[in-house]
């Protein structure tokens, strides 16, 4: 967890990164870290345009800030 968190600081514009990064908090237990990593994906992808990404994150962190730990994560 830390050495992504580390990739994250080096690649402040990477959406895709700090989702991981809050998925990999979300599993330690470490849930500020996980929705302040998702606000940072949220952002960058409203920032960057991308939509239907954007509308994918902020529900996932709404799903966080409602309290849902367990959030299901799958791969596309």
């Amino acid at each position: 967890m830390l050495v992504l968190r580390e990739v994250c600081y080096r690649a402040l514009d990477d959406a895709r990164l700090w989702t991981l990064y809050a998925v990999a908090c979300l599993r330690a237990g470490k849930r500020a870290d996980a929705e302040s990593a998702l606000r940072q994906a949220v952002w960058l992808r409203q920032r960057d345009r991308h939509t239907h990404k954007a509308r994918v994150t902020l529900e996932l962190l709404r799903e966080l800030l409602a309290g849902n730990d367990t959030l299901r994560v799958q791969a596309a």
